[in-house]
């Protein structure tokens, strides 16, 4: 798999990936920002998937950031040492 497009590039494709799992779930777009920022600076892959229907939309509904299953590891270590910390919901919030 390449690499993670550039942060403010186009979103990564995944396009010879066999899985790619959700590792943000939200209508928060400056969490998605921080999240894209931590994942391009780790090297991750990474694509967000449903941006034109929550630019549409608004919060109603909300956006995910995916990765490939095998990087998932990687990508919960990166924004762990970036400050995050996984609620119960699956959600990633900064550390307060």
């Amino acid at each position: 798999m390449g690499g993670a497009a550039p942060y403010g590039a186009a979103p990564f494709v995944f396009l010879d990936s066999g899985c790619v799992i959700a590792l943000l779930v939200t209508p928060d777009v400056v969490k998605i920002s921080a999240v894209q920022a931590v994942l391009s600076d780790a090297g991750v892959a990474f694509d967000v998937f449903d941006s034109a229907t929550g630019t549409m939309w608004g919060s109603m509904i909300p956006r995910r950031v995916m990765v490939d299953e095998a990087d998932l590891g990687r990508a919960r270590m990166a924004l762990a040492a970036a400050g995050f910390v996984e609620a119960q919901d699956g959600e990633w919030d900064l550390r307060a």
